[in-house]
């Protein structure tokens, strides 16, 4: 079986599965994102600063609200 969670030296536990959205298309991000925190996806890599100024407000705020 694996793992759910792996634990980083900090201490920190982060998902073992991540949303990744370096290849994601303009302007989809931003639904791509919410869709994965509705499917349950806790851990979003949003690699590169282009991709974080796609984001909109209402999907960061859903980010920080989510997370754990």
């Amino acid at each position: 079986m694996l793992p759910e969670h792996f634990t980083l030296n900090t201490g920190a536990r982060i998902p073992a599965v991540g949303f990744g959205t370096w290849q994601a298309a303009p302007r989809e991000v931003e639904k791509a994102v919410e869709e994965a925190l509705k499917q349950g996806y806790r851990h979003i890599d949003c690699a590169g600063t282009r991709r974080r100024l796609e984001l909109g407000s209402e999907s960061l705020a859903l980010i920080e609200k989510t997370s754990f």
